[in-house]
């Protein structure tokens, strides 16, 4: 895999984008299945979060447990048809959830469905992120997550105008149940897809050769590996980013509605403005959140969508140069890493609580700051600017 050029990656790179669609899609009907059930069942504020949780819960376990195992035992191919069954398991338990309105079998269904999912983000990135020159890993990495953006449109918008038109309307929730068994059938197609068209892998000796390649992968910050300390930098702010994002997302259209009760539809207008770049923009956009109101303030919270989308990939193509075999282990961490969205909506609610609702963005612009600490150690210690600045033709080439 290493060893292909960018044009020769195309194929396989389009192809790892279908899961982050169907990963998007996933994401996006789960976090407004959460809300409605919640409303159906008549859950507290903490509740309704609790489900929320036990989703993002499931990627530190499953990324831990599963994805390092299953991309280092079975290969990339394989890794990618273990995560599409687990992640079919997980929809197919949203059936006897929805017929029972049964809270503990829908946490374990959010649970299973987020361990299937971990695996497919673990390997699916990494696979972008190395599949081809390394001088654009980020840029292909964030071509692939629009897909991402694409599916959180497509499932808000379904849910908005089909499968949930009122929140207290039992057969609402039970109508996605035929939704989720489309999307485990939609699973099993992708495995079979996947088992007959072989993808490339990267033996750890490859990982290693294309490591070597770079001598500022061996230089050293602080007695440690400045490849591994950036790694570990990357991890911390991914947990921290995922944080406030999981805060900005969950408590966004209770901020609309406070800001401007005669708002409709926002759902659809939150999840299409995913789109690019940057912390500093979101620290400062999340900061005027709590100083402005009305069509202001909602302006404000539609921008925090315009820079988040490719902070997480950026981050993660950029932690992963260098790692040479130990890439698997370090994608599954990160992977694990999303985790941070169990205590960003719980702290937010806290301070929401406390000081009112314009202090939302109080907690998620301090999350977003410790996370920008990493962008402060890109361009302020030398050997880590020029360990992950990109190279041309940063790939392995055949002798």
């Amino acid at each position: 895999m290493p060893k292909l050029t960018q044009k020769e990656s195309l194929p396989h790179n389009v192809l790892i984008a279908t899961l982050l669609f169907l990963w998007g899609f996933s994401y996006g009907l789960i976090g407004i299945l959460n809300i409605k059930f919640g409303m159906l069942l008549e859950l507290s504020p903490w509740a309704t979060r609790g489900l929320h949780a036990a989703y993002h819960g499931g990627y530190l376990l499953g990324g831990i447990f599963l994805g390092r195992l299953f991309l280092n035992k079975l290969g990339f191919a394989d890794a990618l048809i273990a995560g599409l069954y687990i992640y079919a398991c997980g929809a197919l338990l949203f059936w006897p959830s929805a017929v029972l309105g049964s809270l503990p079998t829908f946490i374990v269904s959010n649970m299973v469905v987020a361990f299937g999912l971990v695996v497919l983000e673990t390997t699916a990135n990494l696979f972008v992120a190395i599949c081809g020159p390394l001088e654009y890993s980020e840029i292909r990495l964030c071509l692939a997550q629009s897909f991402q953006g694409m599916g959180n449109v497509s499932a808000t918008e379904l849910a908005r105008r089909f499968l949930f038109k009122n929140a207290k309307d039992t057969t609402d929730v039970v109508n996605a149940q035929w939704t989720y068994l489309i999307i485990a059938f939609i699973s099993v197609l992708l495995s079979v897809l996947f088992y007959y068209l072989p993808l490339p892998e990267a033996p750890n000796d490859d990982l290693r050769q294309l490591a070597a390649q770079r001598p500022e992968n061996r230089a050293k910050v602080w007695n440690m590996r400045t490849c591994y300390f950036t790694m570990a930098m990357g991890i911390g702010s991914q947990f921290f980013y995922q944080a406030g994002q999981e805060a900005h997302f969950v408590n966004f259209t209770d901020y609309v509605k406070f800001t401007r009760p005669s708002a409709n539809n926002v759902a659809i207008i939150e999840a299409s403005m995913d789109a690019i770049v940057l912390y500093i923009g979101l620290i400062v956009v999340g900061a005027l959140c709590m100083h402005t109101t009305g069509l202001a303030a909602d302006a404000m919270t539609m921008i925090v969508f315009f820079f988040e989308n490719c902070i997480f990939p950026t981050i993660f193509a950029m932690s992963m140069r260098g790692t040479a075999q130990h890439a698997k282990t370090a994608a599954s961490l990160m992977a694990a890493a999303i985790c941070g969205g169990t205590i960003g909506p719980f702290a937010q609610l806290a301070a929401a609580m406390s000081h009112g609702e314009p202090w939302f963005y109080s907690v998620a612009t301090a999350f977003w700051s410790v996370g920008a600490l990493f962008v402060i150690y890109l361009n302020f210690v030398p050997q880590a600017k020029r360990q992950v600045d990109p190279i041309r033709d940063d790939y392995i080439k055949e002798k």
